[in-house]
């Protein structure tokens, strides 16, 4: 089948993302989009979709460099892959990069399992082309495309299974995010943060909260029981506290401010991995 035809046969009802849109409501919509608009100033909009630049050398060489987009990507969102934060920052950086054609594959999720926040957050970047498929549909589906319809990449969100299955064949990059799952949180009597935010957009995310006292938490965070000092020694895989603390302390790789409760970034996805390149030498 045509891509096309693939879409028109798996593509999700627009009824479910329009009462997705209206479940989830304005604020958290509102945050969804600050994500947005912070990623979109974060990588920088592409514009050109094809630069060749052609070099006259001495003894008769001449060399071509063309760059252009990618033509396709595939993201595959398993049915463990709730959190619209890290899905928006999976794909961002291919809409900036000016990706042809995205198309997201929501993998075994029943109708009444979608995740209100991921389909709203596909919506608000604009991708339109959304399947639900099973995992014979996509292995059948990314073999078809990576062999005739040019397929660049393939993300996969929590299927270890396809991500291993593709990368050893090797017809795209083929990229998994780290696993995330420990954060830190710094509570300091000059900064305010929004810990509701916090909660659902990071809902993988099991919070240690470094506080002088206890408070009412939400399920998914626990007070740190341990010394300021073995707090920062944690193996957190994101923190989030406010900029002193996150400058003082080089080791942490990924940390966010006060105001970012629903902010995230895959550091390893720079906007210049969604580029094809060609080297002509004549």
């Amino acid at each position: 089948m045509y891509l096309d035809d693939w879409i028109e046969r798996f593509a999700l009802d627009d009824q479910i993302l329009a009462l997705s849109y209206e479940q989830l409501g304005d604020i958290k919509r509102a945050w969804l989009k600050k994500l947005i608009a912070h990623l979109y100033n974060y990588y920088g909009r592409e514009d050109c979709q094809e630069k060749i630049v052609s070099m006259t050398y001495a003894q008769g060489l001449k060399s071509y460099a063309r760059v252009s987009p990618w033509n396709l990507l595939v993201c595959v969102i398993g049915r463990g892959y709730r959190a619209a934060n890290k899905v928006i920052a999976a794909i961002m950086p291919a809409i900036m990069a000016g990706t042809k054609e995205i198309v997201v594959v929501l993998e075994d999720w029943g109708a009444q399992d979608l995740p209100d926040q991921v389909l709203v957050g596909l919506e608000l970047m604009g991708v339109e082309n959304i399947l639900l498929m099973d995992k014979d549909d996509i292995t059948g589906f990314v073999r078809e495309t990576g062999s005739n319809q040019g397929l660049d990449g393939l993300f996969c969100l929590d299927d270890k299974e396809i991500v291993e299955q593709f990368f050893r064949e090797k017809n795209c990059v083929v990229w998994a995010p780290r696993p995330v799952n420990l954060a830190g949180l710094v509570i300091d009597e000059n900064v305010e943060w929004n810990l509701n935010v916090l909660s659902w957009a990071n809902p993988d995310l099991e919070f240690v909260v470094l506080a002088d006292k206890k408070g009412d938490w939400p399920d998914n965070f626990h007070v740190f029981e341990g010394s300021k000092k073995d707090f920062w020694l944690q193996p957190f895989d994101v923190v989030f506290a406010p900029e002193v603390y996150l400058l003082e302390h080089k080791h942490i790789s990924l940390g966010f401010g006060p105001g970012h409760e629903s902010s995230w970034v895959w550091p390893e996805l720079e906007k210049k991995l969604f580029f094809l390149q060609q080297i002509v030498w004549t």
